[in-house]
């Protein structure tokens, strides 16, 4: 008897973690800079990082009606996710850790059937701070982002941009000068 309840348990731990994930791991598809066989992998642990990371939080609150709280434990989570570098295999792992944070973002809010994480600040918020981490690498840092694949509208797109453009002023801000965010802050926020 107490087995089976552990399977139970077992089973319905893994089941959530399929429906918040999208059904299956999927990896978005690498950005350019990260298409070596030795990069590409870095991107995916990266990946793999970035959703277990949300999904651990997702858990802790697993309630639709608590996105507010959920929001609150990424912010705390995330704060400090990225830091300067300038190794491409560092840059790939977190090029991968924004795309399975924001593909778990985008599943959350499908299936609570809101908009209200993907407007919310912590996407644009953490989209910058990647955008200022990979700052200090010799080409340039859109080509680190594969972009979203799902975003919810067009309030969501609008919000990411003010957030990242104020984010990346407060963390970096001469960096914009000399390797201006538009086409970054485009690939993280739209996709496009």
């Amino acid at each position: 008897m107490k087995k089976r309840g552990q399977f139970g348990m077992f089973f319905g731990v893994t089941m959530l973690s399929l429906v918040a994930t999208g059904a299956h791991p999927a990896f978005a598809a690498p950005p350019p800079a990260c298409e070596t066989e030795t990069l590409q992998r870095m991107y995916e642990v990266g990946y793999q990082n970035g959703q277990s990371l949300l999904q651990r939080a997702w858990g802790r609150v697993n309630n639709c009606r608590k996105l507010r709280d959920f929001r609150e434990i990424v912010r705390s989570t995330f704060a400090e996710a990225t830091v300067p570098t300038t190794s491409m295999m560092v840059a790939c792992r977190m090029s991968g850790m924004h795309d399975g944070y924001y593909d778990t973002i985008a599943a959350i809010d499908s299936s609570c059937r809101t908009c209200v994480l993907q407007q919310d600040w912590a996407v644009g918020d953490y989209a910058a701070h990647t955008y200022c981490a990979l700052g200090g690498l010799s080409i340039p840092v859109e080509r680190f982002s594969s972009g979203p694949r799902r975003v919810c509208g067009a309030a969501a797109r609008m919000q990411c941009r003010r957030q990242f453009d104020q984010s990346a002023r407060n963390t970096c801000g001469e960096l914009m000068s000399t390797n201006p965010p538009d086409r970054f802050r485009s690939l993280a926020c739209t996709g496009e």
